[in-house]
């Protein structure tokens, strides 16, 4: 059986690379506990590491690094800036890198709070005409002797490297250009308040809140008069409602006395016709009684 690609020479495309020591431990948000050691002088081989160590540091802050990068890349990735790690920054994986010191991002309202806090170190100061001090990464890994492979993978490595150096820098000028377009506005609008407060206000808005207050105070008055006379008209009602509910009163007693009156004089009446036309019977009587006698 015979294949298309042979595994022959591959001692070129690989190199071996030793295990890196532990790392610290787990990312933890608890309060650690104070130990002694914290307070104990480094020992002679721990002082070996830190000249070389501090020298880094320096040569990494001559060359433009500063704290504010450091801490917006260990706030961006979680990644603690001087750390032993099992790989490379620039070979950072994501969420789930084991670099990162917790898998958890940011809340948004603490990430926003961050974001102003570092908008005045969007740049690097450096140096006029000095290169920039920039992160490694994938398209840009840091200098090192490995062993060149010859497929075409570190031909497009430099190619892409090269766009990304160059998109790097079109971001960071308009970042600059960015920064001074606020700066020009904040001193725009500065120098605007400045001239309000040396020409003082303006003499047709002062006539126009004269008048206003003018205005404002004839239909307080208005009101108030009108509140009065209104006033006077709610008592003139009330005083004309209580001689009509009077009138009213009265009216109804001498209705009341006239019919009383009425019906009495109906009742004499009635006893005036009885009486009459009972003394009327009787007179007939009598004269009945006469005539039968004077008849006799």
């Amino acid at each position: 059986m015979s294949f298309n690609t042979s595994n022959k020479d591959w001692h070129d495309e690989w190199f071996y690379h030793p295990d890196a020591e532990k790392s610290l431990g787990e990312y933890s948000s608890e309060y650690p506990t104070p130990c002694d050691s914290w307070k104990a002088k480094l020992t002679k081989e721990e002082l070996l590491e830190v000249a070389p160590l501090m020298k880094k540091i320096a040569e990494l802050k001559q060359s433009g690094l500063t704290d504010i990068w450091v801490a917006r890349h260990f706030l961006k990735y979680r990644l603690n800036p001087l750390k032993d790690r099992v790989h490379p920054t620039f070979e950072y994986t994501g969420h789930h890198d084991p670099t990162r010191e917790s898998e958890v991002d940011l809340e948004e309202e603490v990430d926003n709070k961050l974001q102003a806090l570092f908008v005045d170190g969007v740049d690097i100061t450096t140096e006029k005409n000095k290169p920039r001090c920039r992160s490694y990464h994938i398209y840009r890994p840091p200098p090192r002797k490995v062993v060149k492979n010859s497929n075409a993978k570190d031909t497009l490595l430099s190619v892409l490297a090269h766009l990304v150096e160059e998109g790097e820098n079109v971001r960071d000028e308009l970042a600059i250009m960015k920064a001074e377009m606020t700066k020009s506005k904040n001193s725009e609008q500065n120098f605007k308040d400045t001239l309000r407060g040396i020409a003082g206000p303006d003499p047709a808005l002062i006539e126009a809140k004269k008048r206003a207050e003018e205005q404002v105070l004839k239909l307080q008055a208005e009101l108030t008069w009108l509140q009065g006379d209104n006033k006077e008209l709610i008592k003139e009602k009330d005083s004309t409602e209580k001689k009509l509910a009077h009138a009213i009163t009265l009216n109804v007693k001498s209705h009341e006395l006239a019919n009383y009156n009425k019906d009495k004089l109906e009742t004499l009446s009635k006893k005036h016709e009885a009486s009459a036309l009972s003394t009327g019977n009787s007179s007939s009587d009598k004269k009945r009684k006469i005539g039968f006698l004077q008849s006799s």
